[in-house]
Parts: C-alpha cells; sequence; structure tokens
C-alpha cells in the first residue's frame, strides 16, 4: 500500500482516507483494555467515553458503536477521531493492525 505525505504526526492520507497510525502509547491502551478482561456486554455496561485517558488520548467504550471511541489530540495538530472494536483491540496487540481510519471532528 502506498502512503501519502503525513500533515500530523501519526496521520497518513491514503487517498481520501486518512488514517491514525498505532503508537506506544496507543498499545498500552490497548494493553489496558484486555487486560479488563471484559466481554463486549461486559463494556457496554460499563459504557465510559473516557476510560482511558493517556498522553494525547481520551476514549472509552461506546455501546451503541458497540466500540472503543477515541479521540487524539497532540498539543501540535489537530483533533481527530477513530474506533475499532474488541476484536481489532486483539488484532493491534497482534501486530497485524498498525493504523486505524480517523476522521476530524464533525
Amino acid at each position: 500500500m502506498s502512503l501519502g505525505v503525513a500533515t500530523e504526526p501519526h496521520l497518513v492520507s491514503e487517498g481520501k482516507v486518512m488514517v491514525h497510525e498505532v503508537d506506544d502509547d496507543f498499545i498500552a491502551i490497548c494493553r489496558s483494555i484486555v487486560a479488563e478482561g471484559f466481554d463486549e456486554d461486559q463494556w457496554a455496561e460499563r459504557e465510559s467515553d473516557d476510560w482511558f485517558q493517556v498522553a494525547d488520548y481520551c476514549g472509552g467504550f461506546d455501546a451503541d458503536e458497540r466500540a472503543f471511541c477515541f479521540s487524539y489530540e497532540p498539543a501540535q495538530g489537530a483533533e481527530v477521531w477513530f474506533q475499532l472494536s474488541l476484536a481489532e483491540v486483539d488484532r493491534v496487540l497482534s501486530g497485524e493492525l498498525d493504523s486505524l481510519p480517523a476522521r476530524f471532528p464533525t
């Protein structure tokens, strides 16, 4: 896959799609998610939009989306939003998934 030039740290343009590149801070969040040991229904019962606050990240599980929703807001740069499923968290930790579709807040 050919990636375009990054316009912000951790952001890469793939044509019209922007992706957020996974970094060590986000991997640490994914480890915390797995360490909780909850399945999707248990996460939905504990829904919180700010359960995880690490470095430039803030997010949690959204029961309506059935996904973890995050904002990434670096000190220098634009805020972006992205989300991933519990299965995708495992794929991040295995190294299979190293970027996630992202968008600017609406």
